[in-house]
C-alpha cells in the first residue's frame, strides 16, 4: 500500500512539473521586405519594412543604423504603422542625422509583439552612403594611326582608365564618339563630321575589364572595314556588318565620356587617329 502511494506521488510530481514549462510556439509574423536610405540633401534617414502577421495584437518595430567597419550603432528610432491589408502591415519612419560620415552602413530591424513574448531581428545588406562624386577619366591609351588591310577587318585596341569615389557600381557607361573627315577609298565620296557623333550607334561603348591600381579599366576593339568592303562575320559565319562599298581613310578625333548613375560625367576630347592604306 505504501508503495502505491509513493508511485502515485512520483507521477503527480512528474505531471505537474511538465505542465509548468512554457509551451513553445512558432512565430506568427515575419518580415517580407526591409530597406533604408539616406537623403544627402535633407539629412534624413528613412526606413521601411513590410510584415506579414497572423496576430491581432499590435506589433512594435524599431531600427538601428550601424556603421559596418566598427559595428558602432549610430542612431536608433521607432517605426510607425503606415497601413495594413490582408494580414500585411507597412511600417515606416525617419529621423534627421547631421554630419553622417561617408562609409558603409547597414540597418537592424527589430520586431516585437505587444507583450514582447516574440521577437525577430533582421539585418539589411550593406550600402555605401556618400555624396555623388563625379567620375574621372585618368588616361586613354590607343595608337595614333592605323592602316587598312586590303581584304581583312582590322581592330584598334583602346584602353581607358577611370575612377569614381562612389565605386565601380556607380559607373553607368563609358562611350565614345568621333568627328573629322572620312573618304571612301573606291568612290572618293567625302564624309565630314564637324561635331562629335556616334553615327547612330548606341553600342559605341567600352566594356569594364578589371580594377587595376585602384583605377577602373575599360577596353574595346574598334573594327575598321577593309579596302575591298568585305562583310564582318562572327565565328558562326553570321554577318555582323554587311559588305559595303569599301573602307574609308582620313583623319578623325575621338571623344571618350564616362557617365555615372547620378548623371555626372567626365570626358576627354580630340584623341587623334590617322586612317591610311
Amino acid at each position: 500500500m505504501n508503495l502505491q502511494k509513493i508511485i502515485f506521488f512520483l507521477l503527480f510530481l512528474l505531471i505537474t512539473s511538465c505542465s509548468s514549462n512554457p509551451v513553445s510556439t512558432q512565430l506568427e509574423f515575419s518580415v517580407l521586405e526591409k530597406y533604408f536610405n539616406y537623403n544627402l540633401e535633407s539629412k534624413e534617414i528613412n526606413a521601411y519594412c513590410l510584415i506579414d502577421s497572423k496576430m491581432d495584437q499590435l506589433l512594435m518595430v524599431s531600427v538601428s543604423l550601424v556603421k559596418s567597419d566598427n559595428e558602432s550603432e549610430i542612431i536608433s528610432f521607432d517605426l510607425l504603422l503606415d497601413n495594413e491589408h490582408n494580414n500585411q502591415s507597412v511600417f515606416i519612419g525617419s529621423t534627421s542625422i547631421n554630419n553622417l560620415e561617408i562609409g558603409d552602413y547597414y540597418m537592424m530591424f527589430t520586431v516585437l509583439d505587444s507583450d514582447s513574448s516574440s521577437q525577430i531581428v533582421e539585418q539589411t545588406e550593406t550600402q555605401n552612403i556618400s555624396p555623388p562624386f563625379p567620375p574621372e577619366i585618368i588616361e586613354v591609351i590607343m595608337n595614333s594611326s592605323i592602316q587598312l588591310d586590303p581584304t581583312e577587318w582590322i581592330y584598334l585596341p583602346v584602353n581607358l582608365y577611370g575612377n569614381d569615389l562612389n565605386g565601380i557600381d556607380d559607373i553607368l557607361r563609358v562611350e565614345y564618339k568621333i568627328r573629322g573627315m572620312l573618304v571612301s577609298e573606291c568612290t572618293g565620296v567625302v564624309e565630314e563630321y564637324p561635331e562629335y557623333t556616334n553615327l547612330g550607334n548606341t553600342n559605341w561603348v567600352l566594356d569594364f575589364q578589371d580594377i587595376v591600381n585602384n583605377s577602373f579599366f575599360y577596353y574595346i576593339d574598334i573594327p575598321f572595314r577593309p579596302i575591298d568592303g568585305s562583310a564582318l562575320l562572327d565565328e558562326d559565319e553570321e554577318i555582323i556588318f554587311p559588305a559595303s562599298d569599301c573602307g574609308k581613310i582620313g583623319e578623325i578625333y575621338f571623344q571618350f565620356t564616362i557617365i555615372d548613375q547620378s548623371g555626372l560625367t567626365d570626358e576627354i576630347n580630340d584623341i587623334y587617329l590617322e586612317i591610311g592604306i
